[in-house]
């Protein structure tokens, strides 16, 4: 395991991290505390965990990430979709357009404001018993009423 971390962190040298911007979230919020020990990295220096999370961003903006080829085929029923957000959601505005990762796009249709920030959380999309669909964001507390656009 520790081999194939350090070629990642050696193809993560070959590219330069500077002038980008980064990501919105650490490490701690994308690798789980035994995972980071599994593979060393409290080992590693500040820059090296930036370039580590610099890779790890481009490979989930790429798809490249457990559940990533299940959630893209999932659609059990016109009625229930179980996917996930392509890449980031910072919250329902009033009029969100939701990209997902199965090639959807969706319209928030009712008023509320929650301002949050994931990165490619799971949803889900049912149709409500008045026969309208709800989008719920694992993360976020209420349900909204969307349309889809495509």
């Amino acid at each position: 395991m520790r081999s194939i971390f350090v070629c990642i962190l050696s193809i993560c040298y070959s590219y330069s991290i500077y002038g980008q911007e980064p990501p919105k979230y650490k490490l701690n919020d994308i690798m789980n505390p035994k995972l980071q020990d599994a593979i060393g990295v409290d080992l590693l220096s500040e820059e090296q965990k930036d370039y580590l999370l610099f890779f790890c961003d481009s490979m989930f903006k790429k798809g490249y990430y457990k559940g990533y080829a299940e959630a893209a085929k999932t659609s059990q029923s016109p009625d229930v979709i179980e996917t996930r957000i392509n890449g980031e959601f910072t919250g329902w505005e009033g009029e969100t357009v939701v990209k997902l990762i199965n090639g959807e796009i969706w319209l928030q249709q009712d008023y509320q404001i929650d301002y949050k920030y994931l990165f490619s959380p799971e949803i889900l999309i049912y149709k409500s018993s008045s026969g309208v669909f709800k989008m719920k964001i694992e993360g976020v507390e209420k349900s909204v009423i969307v349309k889809r656009l495509k």
